[in-house]
Parts: C-alpha cells; sequence; structure tokens
C-alpha cells in the first residue's frame, strides 16, 4: 500500500567572505553591514556575494545565519 513520506529539503547555503583576522566576534546590538565590497571583512562589515540578497533585504528584516544560530 503506497505510503506518504514528507521531507524538509535545506535551502541552499549562503556564504560571506573572507574576514581580514579570520574570524570577528559580534556583539549583541552592534551595527554590522554585509555589502558588496570584496575586500576583506572586519568587525564592522563583510562581503556578502549574492547581491539578489542584498537588493531585497530591508532595514528591519531578520537574517538568520549558521542555521539559526545568528541572527542579523
Amino acid at each position: 500500500r503506497p505510503i506518504g513520506v514528507l521531507a524538509d529539503l535545506q535551502g541552499p547555503k549562503l556564504r560571506v567572505g573572507k574576514f581580514a583576522n579570520g574570524k570577528e566576534v559580534l556583539t549583541v546590538g552592534q551595527t554590522f553591514t554585509l555589502d558588496d565590497n570584496p575586500e576583506p571583512g572586519n568587525s564592522t562589515r563583510v562581503y556578502l556575494p549574492h547581491p539578489e540578497i542584498l537588493r531585497s533585504v530591508e532595514a528591519g528584516h531578520r537574517l538568520l545565519i549558521d542555521d539559526g544560530k545568528l541572527e542579523l
């Protein structure tokens, strides 16, 4: 007999560019920018090589990073 199967497929993994110091630690409430500058990032900004996201995101939108472990 037929059996229904429900699968939750993972969406695409979006990556940010590199950080000049290898990694950065962000603090709650800190201003942090995702931009289209391919230079290595720092504690205030990093490259997001996905122009479609930069075009569609607006101030106040929530971005979940690393499977929701980080919210911007």
